[in-house]
């Protein structure tokens, strides 16, 4: 089957799924991932955004008592202020572990009571943490009690010191830990120079191939892995007397950037060395009674791609921070994994933000430290998602008209998130997967009220950039519609006409002629010139991984390609030369494999507009033909390897199998773009087409012609064809360049691609879809149809042919009924 002939084929009428109703309304409540700062952040908590000691809220308050009592301090003491700061540099840390402990639950605390308080909820999924942090995660997730928790908060940071350093005060803590760590044969300073923390970045297959080199070469007393930040960071302990030397070797690797992130340090926290005050930190929890259970909540490890619940293994998880590498990738990817919709930083400094950032997950990360701003954006965010809950759990009464409130909660749909930055990122995707799963998945299943609820959002966030949002504006019709009279200046151009509702309840009609309103999409592919054979390797096998569908092509090629796309080790085919067979089969899967995860990730970009297929050369075509269904994927490989041969051999001439390849060629079940710049379906013009390509010269280069009659919206794969690549005149076009998996899936990379497809998801109306499907079955673009049903008017349907063919029957709409 080809790629366009799959689940959301041009023609087919989408599938009910009530399952899909369920998740949208699961969806409409605040569900985020606690994720509390390790020990690295806490010089920013010199100044807190939030004092929650004097808190009014007994839960928030009980917490300073709780641990206070553990440790034998006065409760106030636990407040991070300068003047609780001990001067002994042991007992400062041991003070700083506990009060960031303290701080955190009880700010978690306070969220969640004050959600509680305005009628809302804010329901954590999970919880973790950096190193420190997971200490603080356990006592959330209700593995550890805050006593016991602020018990080793407190301890932790001694333990490591005092192992590392051996004693340098008389002070009793420092003797107390010094004893503990004798019992395990820990009597001499197990850290005897200080170490660089070097962060290791590039390439994620250079930065392994780094790290086995090191294993290799030096001892761990000398190097060890401290840290894996991201796929493409790894943080290592550099001791200072290999420093220098470690300089010199770092030279083997010029694509790897090294850069010192601290002064040296004896605390060697996550370090193998460290194993025996592991040992004595064990022992120590044993002796004070410290009991874990089993989490309510789950616990994300940040020592292993593990999430857990069972008290023995959150155990297990706090003990890693002493002597196991931080795997904060899997952190990080692991809070994708949890049912999760947004991640909160509970503390202060943002830097468990840029480590989510950097690891480019796809769920909004937001910083909250308890600043009364942020306090209010967060109930406000959570308070309109349980409003919006509401709206769409009202589905079965069959209304038509909406309910008394309706408006309001959609007027704020528009004003949080406008009023709130903060929350904006997460709201807009909170929205647009909301209304995505109603109108891709089960729009027929909709009851007339919720349908106009959820298309008033879409018009107005259309037509937004129109509109008087702050003064409580709504679209209630938005239409493109293309001039199909007037001079040379006006005819074919369009404009947008808005029938807008003010908040006094009248309504009034605008027209647009600024706004850009593409009429078509265009998925342009073209020779990966930049591409190194290697790249296109690594990136087979990434895109593999995730997805079953993309692993399923590759699969097929296996023996071509002489590589396992799901094997770790690119095998000697892929380490060698390769043939012009095996070239040609990387670089047309490649751009496949992206339209594959395009479609399945963003599946609104593919139903709301006409879309083609264009080739800016004899790759791209071959490429377009498999993507509009015309021809198999291995004829496509065969007919470019057949031109890769021609380019390398002077003498050569075309291959006698070309015909037969070309005779293979069938109607397509998507249009493509020919040379000339114009739609083509029917095999025998396709075949006229690749014909006429390939007699063109080598070198020949042209602007790619796209004369569809309208604005067009290109959607370049795999390669940016640069400037000056598209001729569309006398419409207008824009461009957007997707290179990689990543830009797809993680919605924060692609500001182009993300305003594309909330622009069509915007545009999933129901009339907008029966006008869609009426202008292919006639081979014109919805805003010509749209021309002739004037605003105000909604579409009922459509004649089915002869006589009836143009026949279009539409209804008056009450708009003042909304």
């Amino acid at each position: 089957m080809s790629i366009s002939q799959k689940s959301e084929g041009r023609n087919s009428s989408a599938h009910v799924e009530p399952s899909a109703r369920k998740d949208a309304r699961e969806a409409a409540v605040m569900r985020p991932v606690g994720f509390f700062p390790g020990l690295g952040s806490r010089a920013a908590y010199r100044q807190l955004e939030r004092d929650l000691f004097e808190s009014d809220v007994p839960d928030v308050r009980q917490v300073f008592p709780e641990a206070a009592e553990a440790l034998g301090y006065d409760p106030q003491r636990l407040v991070l202020r300068d003047s609780n700061i001990p001067v002994d540099r042991i007992e400062r840390q041991a003070f700083l572990g506990a009060a960031l402990l303290v701080h955190g639950i009880a700010l978690h605390r306070y969220l969640v009571d004050v959600a509680r308080r305005n009628g809302t909820e804010i329901r954590f999924v999970a919880f973790t943490g950096e190193s420190f942090g997971i200490i603080t995660a356990a006592v959330a997730a209700g593995a550890l009690s805050v006593a016991h928790g602020a018990t080793l908060a407190h301890a932790l940071a001694p333990f490591i010191l005092v192992g590392a350093e051996g004693v340098s005060s008389p002070s009793l803590l420092q003797a107390r830990v010094a004893k503990m760590l004798a019992a395990v044969g820990v009597t001499q300073p197990l850290v005897l120079q200080p170490a660089h923390v070097v962060a290791l970045t590039g390439h994620p297959d250079v930065v392994n191939r780094v790290l086995v080199a090191i294993g290799d070469v030096y001892d761990v007393s000398d190097v060890e892995l401290h840290k894996t930040y991201a796929a493409n960071q790894a943080n290592v302990y550099v001791r200072t007397g290999a420093r220098e030397s470690f300089g010199l070797f770092m030279r083997n690797f010029p694509d790897i950037a090294v850069q010192e992130l601290k002064e040296p340090t004896r605390f060697m926290a996550h370090a193998a060395r460290m194993a025996p005050i592991r040992e004595a930190f064990a022992r120590m929890m044993d002796s004070e009674g410290i009991r874990f259970r089993d989490a309510h909540t789950p616990l994300i490890c940040n020592h292993a791609n593990r999430i857990v619940h069972q008290a023995a293994d959150v155990r297990d998880a706090v003990l890693s921070i002493i002597d196991c590498v931080m795997e904060s990738r899997w952190t990080a990817d692991n809070c994708e994994h949890v049912g999760g919709n947004v991640v909160l930083e509970l503390g202060q400094g943002g830097k468990s933000v840029q480590l989510l950032v950097d690891n480019g997950i796809t769920l909004p990360a937001i910083a909250y430290a308890g600043g009364q701003d942020d306090t209010d954006a967060l109930v406000a965010a959570a308070t309109l998602l349980q409003e919006v809950g509401g709206v769409t759990a009202r589905d079965t009464d069959g209304r038509a008209h909406l309910q008394d409130g309706d408006l309001a909660v959609l007027r704020r749909m528009f004003g949080v998130p406008a009023r709130y930055p903060v929350v904006r990122d997460f709201m807009l995707r909170e929205f647009t997967r909301m209304i995505a799963a109603f109108q891709v998945t089960s729009p027929s299943s909709l009851s007339p009220s919720l349908r106009r609820f959820l298309e008033i959002y879409q018009h107005t966030s259309a037509a937004r950039d129109d509109l008087d949002l702050a003064g409580g504006e709504l679209a209630l019709q938005v239409q493109a519609k293309k001039s199909v009279v007037g001079d040379s200046h006006t005819l074919g151009r369009v404009t947008t006409e808005i029938k807008i509702l003010k908040p006094d309840g009248s309504v009034t009609d605008r027209c647009s002629a600024g706004r850009w309103t593409p009429e078509a999409l265009v998925f342009h592919f073209s020779c990966l010139d930049d591409a190194p054979v290697l790249d296109l390797i690594r990136r087979a096998r990434r895109m593999a991984e995730h997805h079953e569908e993309v692993a399923a092509l590759y699969e097929k090629f296996t023996s071509t390609l002489s590589f396992d796309a799901s094997a770790d080790a690119a095998g000697p085919g892929a380490a060698g030369v390769m043939s012009p067979q095996a070239v040609a089969t990387l670089q047309i899967l490649h751009q496949l494999a992206l339209l594959i995860l395009l479609r399945a990730e963003r599946p609104a970009i593919f139903l709301s507009h006409d879309y083609y297929f264009a080739g800016g050369d004899v790759l791209g075509w071959c490429v377009a033909l498999c993507a509009a269904g015309a021809l198999d994927t291995e004829d496509a490989v065969t007919l470019y390897a057949d031109h890769l041969r021609g380019a390398i051999m002077v003498d050569a001439t075309p291959n006698a199998g070309r015909n037969d390849v070309l005779g293979r060629l069938r109607d397509a079940a998507a249009p493509l773009v020919s040379a000339a710049g114009v739609p083509v379906t029917a095999a025998k013009d396709i075949a006229s087409a690749t014909r006429g390509l390939f007699e063109l010269p080598l070198a020949e280069q042209r602007p790619c012609s796209l004369r569809l009659n309208g604005d067009v919206q290109i959607v370049c794969l795999g390669a940016d064809p640069g400037e000056g690549t598209f001729d569309t005149a006398p419409y207008g076009s824009a461009v957007t360049v997707v290179l990689t998996a990543e830009q797809i899936a993680q919605r924060s990379h692609s500001a182009s691609l993300e305003a594309l497809e909330h622009g069509c998801v915007s545009s999933l109306t129901g009339d907008n879809q029966r006008v869609l499907h009426f202008a292919r079955g006639r081979k014109i673009l919805s805003s010509t149809v749209f021309s002739y049903i004037k605003l105000g008017e909604r579409v009922l349907g459509f004649g089915k042919g002869g006589s009836e063919s143009m026949t279009m029957f539409v209804t008056a709409e009450d708009h003042h009924a909304a």
